[in-house]
């Protein structure tokens, strides 16, 4: 407890504040480490040095003996793992009582220069202290020692394994081509069959194991007639019977008894399959007179049924024949229903494999015999791999996914699927040329793993999908009572388990691909333990306890927010830019320390962080200010959220909707079809105009002028009656009809009008000018053009002067 207490201190960075409670909590860390005789300093025994020092040689002995087997090699392997994790456990314990011990010295102070006399008792107790840390850094040095051993041992075993595998990939073996082979098959074949059926008859005459055998024949018999009726009987009556009353009554959209009996249907469709091969093989295992002193036949044939099993339900998961809308690849039902079939009998391929492969490690043929044996089921297996690669590149085109507007819906599943057809296609052809050639193992790594990688990847894609549809129609059945805010949460939910299945999916294909056990474990190994940069180690578990605590933070500082904006601002007299400034205060103050609070529990030093901070501030004063400025202002507009994506703002003289915020420089998307990038200090400094900002509704103003003479009354009635037929029109709050005045050619009335969506703002005022002006035909309501009267005064002596000048005129033509 005093350790926990003492590294909590240490990690705050109380001692520099704080020397005296250093001091003591040092002192009470020696008198109980001195107190002990099984913990003492200077002793080395809890470090089992002299058992690491064994496991050692023995891994030295076991890479010079090159018969040493791949797995002695394995075993000694984990032996050293292990060692190094206890290697590294004592390092840390160790460097904690070097650290107490470091401390507490410091806590006396520098020592005494020449000729200054110090305290007898301090200079006894430094003394003490310093023999003590000089003592305990021999085990800490030890320990460092037995933790590099270790590991360089391990990758020296590492190297010599993967050496192995290597080689035994590139070794060119016996080709299935050469007739010479075709004999010793069959020869082999025949002595197997004619062993099998002779163990099978000395079983028999023994009266010991025929009773036994006699009296398991009913039982077997009737296990294997329960797996044939369960499957061909059973289970198609079944689904016929859910089918047949599981069809959505009437017309809408889906009840949640409907999705249950299709639930049902696809539980039905994979589990009495399994049901019905667990009965058969059962049976079969009774059958065999041989299961008292031979293994049983389970051994081979639970892989074989699980192998055709899985294939049909990942045929039926991914292409769905029988239900198109519950398919992760849509194809038509003839591509559908093929693909299935292929993926089907890719599956009974693999059993086939596993049936040659396991009578091969009983001893039953030799390498050449495996090689002739396991070439036909390459070849009709790439054969049916390179058929579904095409039936899924059928599909992967990206206008088969776009959304209404034509533009592509889900470039990504199409690039995954584009990639995958294309590379089962190149392996669907070299696997083949690979075993004629005569490298069997290259051929079988290709193969399996590629199978297995679609199975993975389908079977993953499918469990997805089946969570997505599942929470998609519980939110739309389960939860309409519930808040669209609350029902929106758990729309992030598929992204979240999509990226777990995705890390899960990565060790799994490392595994698939030929990586062994071991290097998986020492890749968590490593993000277990961290990295070391400088004195500090940081790992997974670091990075964990930061975002843990840095969400607990953020979440507690969004719960003050609320609290104080909802209970304690509403009770002071302050206008609503102060109490938005102090609710924006507690949340830049509350993520702060929820920073630090988080950095502090992963063990890194704020003192060095200090030090970077006052290094980049030289150069931010030099010339990072508009970066900075620009940064600081992204900061706040991600956190302060004064727009978001999606809003139509007015800013620096454009207007569009905002695509993406960064942290240097917003991205907004004008009505023109161009991209505007604003700094973000100007959407901070300068004003902005938000349309969208709390909510999507927003006034419009249409201005109407009708002719003089016109009733205004029936005028008022004709408006208001349109801004009420429109339907994006609220009706609370709703339409209004001013009459704005006497203009100079006509009366001024305007619409006002709040918008359910302020986005459709001028398709709603075109819309009602449309309706205005088709009403005001059928009324007979005149909307006036501009008019202009011109008076002319004295037209009398105008008149004078014109017939005066025309006359002149005449008579100078005269």
């Amino acid at each position: 407890m005093i350790i926990s207490l003492y590294r909590r201190l240490k990690y705050k960075r109380y001692s520099p504040t704080h020397p005296l409670l250093h001091a003591i909590l040092s002192l009470f860390l020696s008198l109980s480490v001195l107190a002990s005789p099984n913990t003492a300093l200077g002793q080395t025994d809890d470090l089992n040095l002299e058992l690491w020092t064994k496991t050692a040689d023995g891994a030295v002995v076991a890479l010079a003996d090159e018969t040493a087997s791949s797995s002695r090699l394995e075993r000694v392997r984990q032996e050293l793992s292990d060692q190094r994790k206890a290697a590294l456990e004592a390092q840390d314990r160790l460097k904690l009582r070097v650290e107490t011990l470091e401390g507490e010295l410091a806590s006396l102070g520098p020592a005494p220069e020449e000729g200054v006399t110090e305290a007898v008792e301090i200079a006894a107790r430094r003394t003490e202290l310093e023999e003590s840390i000089a003592n305990a850094k021999v085990p800490l040095l030890k320990a460092q020692a037995a933790y590099e051993r270790a590991d360089g041992l391990i990758g020296e075993i590492d190297e010599v394994v993967r050496g192995r595998l290597s080689a035994e990939l590139t070794s060119l073996g016996p080709s299935p081509f050469n007739p010479i082979y075709w004999q010793d098959v069959a020869g082999q074949l025949s002595t197997f069959g004619q062993e099998s059926v002779g163990e099978v008859q000395e079983a028999l005459e023994q009266p010991y194991l025929r009773s036994q055998f006699l009296g398991r024949v009913p039982f077997a018999v009737i296990l294997i007639l329960l797996g044939l009726f369960v499957q061909l009987f059973g289970k198609p009556r079944i689904v016929r019977h859910l089918r047949e009353h599981g069809e959505p009554q009437g017309e809408g959209a889906p009840q949640p008894r409907d999705y249950m009996r299709r639930l049902s249907i696809g539980l039905v469709r994979n589990f009495l399959p399994l049901i019905a091969a667990g009965a058969i093989i059962l049976g079969i295992d009774q059958l065999d007179p041989r299961s008292e002193f031979f293994e049983r036949p389970s051994t081979v044939l639970i892989p074989m049924a699980l192998s055709i099993i899985l294939a049909y339900w990942l045929g039926n998961a991914v292409f769905a024949p029988d239900h198109p809308e519950q398919a992760v690849i849509g194809l038509d039902q003839r591509l559908a229903r093929r693909a299935r079939r292929v993926s089907l009998g890719i599956g009974i391929i693999i059993a086939l494999s596993f049936l040659v492969r396991y009578h091969f490690d009983k001893g039953a043929f030799d390498q050449r015999s495996l090689a002739v044996l396991h070439f036909p089921l390459f070849l009709v297996g790439s054969y049916l791999l390179a058929r579904l690669a095409l039936t899924i590149r059928s599909r992967s085109d990206p206008s088969d996914v776009a959304d209404e507007d034509g533009e592509v819906a889900a470039p990504s599943s199409f690039v995954i699927r584009d990639t995958l057809s294309r590379a089962g296609l190149i392996i669907a052809v070299i696997v083949p040329l690979l075993a004629a050639v005569g490298y069997f193992s290259a051929a079988n790594a290709l193969f399996r793993p590629t199978v297995l990688t679609f199975a993975l990847i389908g079977g993953l894609v499918a469990l997805y999908t089946l969570f997505r549809d599942s929470l998609d129609h519980w939110m739309e059945t389960g939860a309409q009572s519930a808040p669209n805010g609350y029902r929106n949460r758990f729309r992030s939910v598929p992204v979240l388990v999509g990226l777990i299945l995705t890390c899960l999916a990565v060790p799994l294909l490392a595994l698939i691909w030929g990586a062994r056990v071991s290097e998986v474990q020492e890749v968590w190994i490593w993000l277990r333990d961290g990295v070391t940069i400088g004195d500090i180690r940081l790992s997974v578990t670091d990075v964990l306890a930061f975002i843990l605590v840095f969400a607990i933070g953020y979440t507690i500082t969004r719960m003050i927010q609320t609290v104080v904006k909802g209970s304690v601002l509403p009770r002071m007299d302050l206008d609503r830019g102060a109490a938005n400034a102090i609710v924006s205060g507690i949340g830049y103050v509350g993520i702060f320390l929820a920073a630090v609070i988080a950095i502090s529990a992963t063990g890194l030093s704020l003192g060095n962080l200090a030090i970077v901070a006052g290094a980049l501030s030289v150069g931010i004063g030099f010339g990072l200010q508009t970066i900075v400025s620009n940064f600081v202002s992204g900061i706040i507009l991600l956190v302060e959220r004064p727009i978001k994506e999606g809003d139509w703002i007015e800013v620096a003289g454009y207007s569009g909707y905002v695509r993406k915020i960064s942290v240097r420089s917003t991205l907004i998307d004008t009505f023109d079809r161009a991209s505007v990038i604003v700094p973000n200090s100007e959407l901070i400094a300068g004003s902005v105009l938000n349309w969208t900002h709390s909510n999507l509704s927003g006034r419009v103003i249409v201005p109407v002028g009708v002719a003089y003479g016109e009733d205004p009354r029936k005028v008022e009635k004709i408006l208001m009656e349109i801004a009420k037929a429109h339907p994006m029109v609220l009706s609370r709050p709703g339409p209004a009809v001013m009459f704005m005045g006497f203009g100079a050619d006509s009366m001024d009335f305007e619409i006002r009008a709040f918008l359910r969506d302020v986005n459709w703002m001028l398709s709603a005022r075109s819309e009602m000018n449309y309706s205005i002006v088709k009403r005001f035909e059928e009324e007979g309501i005149e909307i006036p053009y501009a008019q202009r009267d011109i008076n002319i005064r004295n037209v009398g002596n105008a008149a004078k002067a014109f017939w005066e000048g025309k006359s002149e005129v005449e008579g100078s033509t005269d």
